[in-house]
Formats: C-alpha cells, structure tokens, sequence
C-alpha cells in the first residue's frame, strides 16, 4: 500500500489522533520515574539487609564484567 493511501496512519498501522506534545510526555515519564523510586525506597526500608546484599551482588557481578573486559 502506497503512503497516499494510508492516510492518518503511520507506519506501525495507528492512527496520528490524539498524540501528547513532548512536554507531556516528559512530565508523564517524570510522575513515573518518581513513582518507581518511591515504590523502591519503600521496599528498601522493608527489607534494608536484602538490599544491601543485592545491591552488593550486583556491583560483585558488574565489577567482574568490567574487569575482564579491561
């Protein structure tokens, strides 16, 4: 199908209708990321020595990555 024919639709088959500007879309992304941080201070306060231990495997398994790699 020609792009004359598709009309409103982009190329994923959805229609352009009702699109958020970008500072929408900024302001939706920050509610979110404030959000998760909230909800992970949260279960850190629940359960301080598992997230130091994650937290600890985590950068265990990093470092070696990065070690091998340099």
């Amino acid at each position: 199908m020609a792009d004359s024919e598709r009309g409103a639709e982009s190329s994923n088959g959805h229609a352009h209708k009702g699109r958020p500007p970008a500072l929408q879309v900024v302001a939706n992304t920050a509610g979110e990321i404030r959000r998760l941080d909230k909800e992970l201070i949260d279960k850190v306060r629940e359960r301080p020595i598992a997230a130091v231990a994650i937290a600890l495997a985590a950068g265990y398994v990093v470092g070696r990555i990065f070690s091998r790699w340099g």
